[in-house]
């Protein structure tokens, strides 16, 4: 199963430049990082192997890091935002499935 996040190398080189973004596109690059957090949630939902539970566990935390900067970058602006992904639970289902396909689960029980 591959991913395609929409990152490209130039999109993390401009991370060090995020300072000099327009307005627009800070607001998108929210906007993408949101699509990609819900895409995250989706293969996680549907993978059963261990290692990739635990790659998009990885990929979640990475991207609601990435998320919380561009918000905040956006709040300094006084931008108003679109509305942050629906994520309650997300890491509980993570830990929980990741437990589940490593056999942690029974051992904490």
């Amino acid at each position: 199963m591959e991913i395609a996040l929409n990152r490209s190398q130039s999109t993390v080189d401009q991370e060090q430049h995020q300072t000099g973004l327009s307005d627009e596109q800070l607001l998108e690059e929210l906007r993408l990082t949101q699509q990609n957090l819900r895409r995250v949630e989706q293969l996680f939902n549907l993978t059963s192997d261990e290692d990739l539970t635990e790659s998009f566990i990885y990929e979640s935390n990475a991207l609601s890091s990435r998320y919380r900067f561009l918000l905040r970058m956006a709040r300094e602006r006084g931008l108003t935002l679109p509305r942050r992904p629906e994520r309650a639970g997300l890491l509980a289902r993570c830990k929980q499935g990741f437990q589940r396909a490593t056999g942690m689960a029974e051992q904490a029980t």
